[in-house]
């Protein structure tokens, strides 16, 4: 299933100039404002069209033009990337109780309200996204790649929320597993549970539109039967949810795929705000964590870690959170790679005492706030300073105490402590300047790199011109 929309900041964030890049030097350092060079790649303004209450479809992006966002990259079937298609129109009327849309998609022939607002249109929408299953203009050009979603979706029925069914959870209770759950733009105050199916849960027209607001009464969305990567919620705006383990999302002794949503406004006290892992194995990969809240005690963050647990979280940014963003207590072998962090009260945090040396920590970013790393020891009589986690090619600088509970790491393992020259962190753009000295100074993991950050390009490019591709460190690779 493809779908036009993706995850690109500009839409996301307030100033909707963060897909902009420069394309040539500019003397601003990170905590400046605007570069002095032109935007080139990825125009600067968001799709257009509606809001997300009212459910007004997106126009389809040009990769190029600065009439819209960058296009989603990859099939949900888990087949070969359509590329730049346009935006799954799914228009709908006005709101129908509980602020949910009361059309649902539209049913004209066409992929979207505008087609294609420039180069690149792709190979068109599937049925049931747009409601006709018209193609879109022009061939099957793109990024390449394939979806993460470990193929399957497409096997089964599409279900569309409200056009079928008149709420998110009623769906879900009649979908079997490789089914897909289709939601049209509009806020949906629900609180959801998987029961244990594999079942994928998408958005029609991306997180920008598409909102569940969880109203303060528990948990957004709760895996909790066991699920496996197969369960996945995906494009999504998660909203005032709240919970002792996961306000926007509750994961106990499940493993699902959490992948290019927005957490805002979520909050916990003893536990996680936007993400509890707990005893798990998850995928979360491409999402946007800020304004979130929680407290100060010791299993809080925006994404806590509990357990034993392999999770894998990477290409994420966490910005303006005033808590913990990311909160390791767990055992097992989690992985955190290709994150970036900005103005948060503390970025990482890591309790060592259930022994964290198998913990990874590669290629991610850090800038501003309160705390770059802190490591918590415990007390004094169980104190063992040998429990680190692995800290490999990170960059940390800016903040108010870099490192907390161990020494500056810089000078080994590749790990820095300079200036990452972002763009313009004051209105969320987050992008390396050309000069930055992140720039493919990441480190090859041992198991696979994705082959897409956060914005969907290519992961693993020249950067910096030398003639080797390598990664660069944080969740945007320089193009």
């Amino acid at each position: 299933m493809k779908l036009g929309w993706s995850l690109c900041l500009g839409g996301l964030l307030a100033a909707f100039a963060a897909c902009g890049r420069v394309s040539d030097g500019g003397d601003g350092s990170s905590t400046g404002g605007s570069s002095g060079g032109d935007a080139s790649n990825h125009g600067g303004a968001p799709p257009t069209g509606g809001n997300a209450t009212t459910g007004g479809g997106g126009t389809g992006g040009s990769r190029s033009g600065a009439a819209g966002s960058e296009p989603a990259a990859g099939s949900h079937a888990g087949g070969a990337a359509g590329g730049s298609e346009p935006a799954a129109g799914a228009e709908s009327g006005g709101a129908a109780g509980n602020g949910q849309p009361a059309g649902g998609p539209s049913s004209g022939g066409g992929a979207g309200k505008g087609g294609a607002a420039g180069a690149d249109a792709g190979a068109g929408d599937e049925a049931g996204a747009s409601g006709a299953g018209a193609t879109g203009s022009g061939g099957a050009s793109g990024s390449g790649g394939t979806s993460g979603s470990g193929g399957g979706f497409g096997d089964g029925k599409t279900l569309h929320v409200p056009a079928d069914y008149s709420s998110i959870q009623s769906a879900l209770d009649v979908a079997s597993d490789s089914d897909v759950v289709l939601v049209a733009p509009g806020t949906y105050h629900e609180n959801l549970l998987f029961n244990g199916k594999a079942t994928l849960l998408l958005s029609a027209a991306g997180p920008a539109q598409t909102v569940i607001d969880g109203s303060q009464a528990g948990p957004v969305v709760e895996f909790d039967d066991h699920e496996g990567p197969g369960s996945t919620l995906e494009g999504f705006t998660l909203r005032n949810g709240s919970g002792a383990f996961g306000g926007g999302v509750t994961v106990s002794f499940a493993s699902p795929t959490i992948r290019n949503n927005v957490f805002e406004d979520n909050s916990a006290f003893g536990g996680a705000a936007a993400i509890g892992l707990d005893g798990s194995s998850s995928l979360v990969e491409r999402n946007l964590f800020r304004n979130n809240s929680c407290d100060t005690q010791l299993t809080s963050g925006v994404v806590s870690v509990f357990n034993t647990s392999g999770v894998l979280v990477q290409n994420n940014v966490f910005i303006d959170n005033d808590c913990r963003a990311l909160s390791d207590e767990a055992g097992g072998t989690p992985e955190f790679a290709n994150n970036t962090f900005a103005n948060n009260s503390v970025a990482i945090y890591v309790t060592s005492y259930p022994g964290t040396t198998a913990h990874l920590y590669r290629n991610n970013l850090v800038f501003g706030g309160g705390v770059g790393l802190d490591i918590d020891f415990g007390t004094a009589t169980f104190a063992d300073r040998t429990k680190v986690p692995r800290w490999d090619h990170n960059l940390v600088f800016g903040s108010t105490q870099d490192f907390v509970g161990i020494d500056d790491p810089v000078g080994t393992s590749g790990n820095l402590t300079v200036d990452p020259q972002l763009i313009d962190v004051a209105n969320g753009n987050l992008h390396l300047r050309p000069t930055s000295l992140a720039i493919d100074a990441g480190a090859i993991a041992e198991s696979a790199l994705p082959e897409l950050d956060f914005d969907g390009d290519s992961r693993v490019i020249d950067g910096d011109g030398d003639g080797t591709k390598t990664v660069d460190i944080g969740a945007f690779e320089f193009h």
